[in-house]
């Protein structure tokens, strides 16, 4: 519940910037925007979608799991819709419970986003430190402090690289499982265990499957970024340098994965009104701007996914019946 509440600080801030920009500017931008820049946009979100569906295949094939391809690509558009109306992205977890109705196991399929996950996060960390050192070498401004953001990367690959150890884990969740977990669930939490960690063991003995995983990540990052580009020329915004898109997305997307908003609305507006004001481009425009890169980056992908869990839907009472399999 408190997670809710928390997400409603991003749609108040949304609400806050509308009501003091000129709504009536917004709308001349966006009725501006060259509709072909749009699409060749919408486009490349598709062929990023592609590769992170492969992205996870390589995953998923480094643990011996049964899934295809196309299942793949179609459940990764799924977990994103449920990943950008919940805070921080958990719903994108939901993944794991279409691997088990193809007969896997449901923990090892949390191993599995689990691994994406990690990637994905290292590299928008490792991204988002390199942005942020550049914007105050060229700007003089301390948007985030560089010792923060580099502790925040170090602790998290250090908590990953543990959470990755079972026998590092271990010491930490087994004072927890001593004396919190309640005796008739001890057993049901390590069969979870085992299978989560045994999924973990397989992609980790598929070294090469793994590091293809984390290049095609680096790809994918890439031509997110031409995603933000055409979008820029979309609306004709030549006073920034399109260099500069490289500096601003990696951080406005660490924004957008914080759990105050949902899919990242009020937090990236907020943003990018900054970023743009900077080159002296209007608040009405950053707002279009911002518009324009939620439909692309986001509502295509989650309309895909409507379209396919309608398809295939999954319910909750799936996820208590893999529970109960596991206790007895």
């Amino acid at each position: 519940m408190a997670k809710r509440w928390f997400a409603l600080i991003g749609l108040a801030l949304f609400a806050f910037i509308l009501l003091n920009v000129n709504i009536s500017k917004v709308l001349e931008a966006l009725a501006r925007a060259n509709p072909l820049f749009i699409v060749f946009a919408i486009l490349l979100v598709f062929v990023v979608t592609i590769i992170k569906g492969i992205k996870w295949k390589l995953i998923i094939n480094a643990q011996k799991l049964n899934f295809s391809l196309m299942d793949c690509i179609k459940v990764f558009c799924i977990g994103f819709l449920l990943g950008i109306i919940t805070p921080g992205r958990i719903g994108d977890f939901s993944r794991a419970m279409y691997l088990k109705k193809k007969g896997n196991s449901f923990f090892q399929g949390v191993s599995s986003v689990f691994i994406d996950r990690i990637i994905d996060i290292s590299i928008l960390l490792v991204l988002a430190l390199f942005s942020v050192v550049i914007f105050t070498q060229l700007f003089h401004k301390n948007i985030v402090s560089i010792p923060l953001l580099a502790f925040i990367l170090v602790v998290f690959v250090l908590l990953s690289f543990i959470a990755m150890k079972k026998s590092l884990s271990r010491i930490f969740l087994k004072p927890i499982h001593a004396f919190l977990v309640p005796e008739k669930y001890k057993s049901f939490t390590k069969d979870i265990m085992h299978s989560f960690y045994e999924g973990i063991n397989s992609a980790k003995k598929n070294k090469p499957l793994l590091f293809g995983s984390v290049f095609l990540g680096l790809i994918a990052w890439l031509f997110s970024i031409m995603v933000a580009l055409l979008v820029l020329l979309a609306l004709n915004i030549s006073q920034i340098p399109l260099i500069f898109v490289f500096v601003f997305v990696p951080i406005i997307t660490l924004l957008e994965i914080l759990p105050i908003s949902v899919s990242g609305i009020g937090t990236r507006d907020a943003a990018l009104v900054f970023f743009f004001s900077l080159f002296g481009v209007s608040a009405e425009q950053a707002i279009a701007y911002s518009l324009i890169y939620l439909f692309t980056g986001y509502l295509f992908v989650a309309l895909l996914g409507v379209l396919f869990f309608t398809q295939n839907p999954i319910s909750l009472k799936e996820l208590s019946g893999e529970k109960n399999s596991q206790a007895n």
